[in-house]
């Protein structure tokens, strides 16, 4: 181990994060400041602590997704859209992002039904925004902060954005696009 890279002994002390896209020139700078702030913290505080190799990649994926070019598709995804209402004593959340590529906003919404369809809660909002798939996460993550801070359970989300159900992990049923929270 003394022979590794010292970014490939990072890289397997977190494997649960996929860094195979993770440069050099993404991580040198947020490990050397790593690497000085500890130093000094150490010294003013007479401790012995480790660098934070968590938030060091966390900060580079941060900045990688922030600053890399959105990629786009020409190929076409036809999704059924078509709303289906939740469980009794459920509610569903739709969500859904939208962007300009010309202007580089866009705009989030979302909007709460109970399982008779009645209308419970919704939003919009404008927003600065990078990318398509941007926008999208950007609108589940506003949904999801919603359903906290309102209590919206238990709930099933639903999107057009398959994007972000693709995602592993994601929960995603059948033919539509949602997933549960209970």
């Amino acid at each position: 181990m003394p022979n590794d890279h010292w970014v490939d002994i990072l890289r397997k002390e977190i494997p649960h994060i996929s860094t195979s896209f993770i440069t050099w020139e993404d991580v040198s700078p947020f490990a050397i400041w790593a690497i000085r702030k500890n130093r000094n913290e150490n010294n003013v505080n007479n401790n012995n602590l480790n660098i934070n190799t968590t938030k060091v990649f966390q900060q580079t994926l941060e900045y990688h997704f922030f600053t890399s070019k959105p990629t786009t598709s020409s190929i076409h995804i036809k999704v059924k859209v078509k709303w289906h209402p939740p469980p009794r004593k459920w509610y569903k959340f739709n969500f859904d992002g939208a962007f300009n590529n010309d202007y580089m906003h866009g705009g989030i919404s979302g909007i709460t039904r109970n399982n008779k369809g009645k209308w419970m809660l919704g939003y919009y909002e404008k927003c600065q925004i990078i990318s398509p798939i941007h926008a999208e996460l950007l609108a589940l993550w506003q949904a999801l902060q919603t359903i906290i801070k309102e209590k919206i359970t238990p709930c099933e989300l639903e999107t057009d954005a398959t994007e972000v159900l693709n995602r592993k992990g994601n929960g995603a049923g059948g033919d539509h696009n949602e997933a549960q929270l209970p």
